[in-house]
């Protein structure tokens, strides 16, 4: 939805945010994490993060499926399904890039890209691969769900418990 506060960027825009922050990371000593999302490994996607803070690194790997070497090994070679790149100390110029602030998360759906700038809030992560998986796999017919589960000590009992980040699921 776009509106008050979210906003469509354009393809130029978009771009030339990439462009500008990718160069700017380009400068640091970077972290890439190639880690993967979904439960259901038919519709799970390969992330992956570029970011010059290693606690974003180390968060995602605690938030996202980490394969194992040798798979991530071979997801290093490959193109990601969902790219994230990280620069939470480059800020956006919005009478260049045509921003609301300085602080911008931008999502493009067709490329998979998002560019994380201007925030060290590690939610933005998770929130950005959560909307690209909520955009996408309703398009497969897979209905998406912000929820944790667990189960009894003999795997029989599952317990679902929705709701959103912060609300003690």
């Amino acid at each position: 939805d776009y509106g008050e506060i979210n906003n469509r960027l354009s393809r130029k825009d978009f771009e030339r945010l990439n462009d500008d922050a990718s160069a700017y990371l380009r400068m640091q000593t970077l972290y890439e994490q190639n880690l993967e999302v979904g439960a259901d490994p038919a519709s799970r996607r390969h992330v992956r993060l570029l970011t010059p803070s290693p606690w974003h690194a180390a968060f995602a790997t605690n938030l996202f499926i980490e394969p194992t070497a040798e798979k991530k090994k071979t997801l290093q070679k490959l193109p990601a399904d969902i790219t994230i790149v990280h620069a939470p100390e480059f800020f956006a110029d919005p009478s260049v890039h045509h921003t609301r602030g300085k602080t911008v998360i931008a999502l493009d759906f067709d490329t998979g890209r998002v560019v994380i700038a201007g925030t060290s809030y590690a939610g933005e992560i998770k929130k950005s691969v959560f909307t690209y998986m909520q955009g996408v796999l309703p398009e497969e017919q897979i209905a998406t769900m912000h929820c944790s589960a667990t189960t009894d000590e003999q795997r029989e009992a599952v317990a679902i418990y929705f709701g959103l980040s912060g609300t003690g699921k």
